[in-house]
């Protein structure tokens, strides 16, 4: 039995990094993980059964843990996963950057402003629905009034290292070393 194993998870969120992470807490070898976790973005799907993951991995047993550490870059659903973990299940690292933006889909809509389907219009619900929760998150991680008026005009909103090592600190997230 290895104590402890180190992982990466970098690029897209995904069904790709889903199905690793899946086979990184599944391993029977191993109930420690540390996970170096660098995204640009993707699935919003795929970063909330993420993040459910990791939460109840550490739930089921007081010996198990999964940490990740994060670092370079964290936009979009990246940045999100930072601060949707408790804040023992995740630590950061090196230098990093983050940005958050308003959520967007495709969705066809006449010119007399209906959807053409329902699917169109359950797309653009689940995308106000989002949006809501992205807002909720960055008003209880402390962000700034400027960057929240900035993001509801629909801008994307970047942040530098400094920024967030504070936003890190701010919100209880330590540093690992």
């Amino acid at each position: 039995m290895t104590y402890r194993k180190y992982h990466n998870l970098v690029g897209s969120i995904d069904d790709t990094m889903l199905t690793q992470l899946r086979e990184i807490l599944n391993d029977r070898e191993c109930f420690n993980h540390v996970i170096y976790f660098a995204s640009r973005g993707g699935s919003n799907l795929v970063t909330e059964l993420m993040v459910s993951m990791i939460k109840h991995y550490n739930h089921l047993n007081s010996s198990k843990r999964c940490v990740i550490i994060a670092y370079g870059q964290l936009m979009s659903n990246g940045f999100n996963i930072c601060f949707m973990l408790p804040k023992s299940c995740i630590k950061y690292t090196g230098s990093l950057s983050g940005m958050i933006h308003k959520v967007r889909v495709d969705a066809e809509i006449t010119s007399g402003g209906k959807y053409y389907s329902l699917e169109d219009k359950a797309k653009e619900d689940f995308v106000s629905y989002i949006h809501g929760e992205d807002i909720k998150l960055l008003k209880r991680i402390g962000v700034s009034n400027s960057h929240l008026k900035s993001l509801e005009a629909g801008k994307e909103v970047y942040f530098s290292h400094s920024e967030m090592v504070e936003l890190f600190k701010r919100n209880g997230i330590k540093k690992f070393n």
